[in-house]
């Protein structure tokens, strides 16, 4: 009797025992995998933390609850690159402490971006002094899912001759869409507290007196102008055309409201949308902009500061164009006033 079961126990040492371990290992790393996955935000090689937007599609109370239901401005990366250029780090320092008390939210397209400390220095000297500036990433194919623009995503978009400015035309349209709040480009430098605009939850600005530029906008999610914005952008979308997003958000407004563009800028506002003409975000148009680089007086400077909210430069064009530490051109005065952290960086 005795041998019978001893030979039991050894049968169970050797198939159970070993059975649990396995099943005790197996479980182990299931559980860390779904603790990962579950995880609200994610952290890359450098340790920048990055919160998964994602996440947070249709769920407000997820959105508010991260940003602390705090009104958000939005600025999109889309080169993925895995560095934020330092003029680009300006205009959120610029924004970030004219407005301490909304959140600048910078979000890139790629679920998993990789920002290195050692490339974006800038960058990473920002987050240690702003407190309100916020790193946020999502897959662009989960962001147009199911949105009036997934259409452009899955056929036309293959084809596009500008694949980083498109990306950013469409993602802009969609974080509006799912969340509300205001957009604005990485080439806009603030120069003046945003809190008058922000109090205007719909609005468009204007580059010049007859066009509208996609650069600053504002809107209460699913406003049903931007439901005729989304569509119009869809049927309008020309993948060969690099401007082909604001001409087709030019075309929803007359639709939209039956005016021309030029009327709409005049009215300033019309049924609950408001219009800023150019020198609003664009005090140098886009025939001018060469004079941001071109030197000038601080009275000069100080009057634009006065009279617009944003200064846009002009980044695809201007980007290239370098100036000395003591400038007096308008870039440069209005960058050592509003990014003064960042602007050791700008100057050769």
């Amino acid at each position: 009797m005795c041998g019978v079961e001893l030979e039991k126990m050894v049968f169970l040492r050797h198939t159970f025992l070993p059975c649990l371990r396995i099943s005790s290992v197996v479980l182990f790393f299931c559980s860390v995998y779904c603790a990962f996955l579950y995880l609200p935000s994610h952290q890359d090689q450098s340790g920048l933390v990055l919160t998964d937007l994602g996440r947070m599609l249709g769920d407000l109370n997820a959105f508010d609850a991260t940003f602390g239901r705090r009104q958000v401005v939005f600025f999109v990366e889309t080169s993925n690159s895995g560095k934020v250029f330092e003029r680009h780090v300006c205009s959120l320092e610029a924004a970030a402490s004219l407005n301490p008390n909304v959140t600048v939210l910078l979000v890139m397209t790629q679920q998993n971006c990789q920002i290195q400390r050692e490339n974006n220095t800038a960058l990473v000297r920002l987050l240690d002094e702003y407190p309100n500036i916020r790193l946020a990433s999502v897959e662009t194919k989960q962001l147009l899912k199911n949105t009036i623009l997934e259409e452009i995503w899955t056929t036309k978009f293959l084809h596009t001759v500008a694949p980083v400015q498109h990306l950013s035309d469409l993602v802009r349209l969609a974080l509006l869409w799912h969340f509300g709040g205001v957009y604005m480009d990485l080439d806009v430098m603030t120069v003046r507290n945003l809190s008058l605009v922000l109090r205007e939850a719909n609005f468009l600005a204007a580059d010049d007196v007859d066009h509208l530029n996609s650069c600053v906008m504002g809107f209460e999610r699913r406003h049903p102008l931007l439901q005729t914005l989304l569509e119009v952008v869809r049927a309008e979308y020309d993948p060969k055309s690099y401007s082909t997003v604001p001409t087709a958000i030019n075309s929803a407004v007359v639709a939209y409201f039956n005016l021309s563009i030029e009327e709409a800028i005049k009215l300033r506002k019309w049924q609950r949308v408001r219009f800023y003409n150019s020198n609003g975000f664009s005090p140098f148009k886009y025939a001018n902009y060469m004079n941001l680089f071109y030197p000038t007086t601080i009275e000069w400077v100080e009057r634009i500061s006065r009279s617009s909210y944003g200064v846009h430069f002009w980044g695809s064009h201007t980007n290239h164009i370098v100036f000395k530490e003591n400038s007096t051109a308008p870039f440069a005065q209005l960058a050592r006033k509003f990014c003064p952290k960042t602007y050791p960086s700008l100057y050769t």
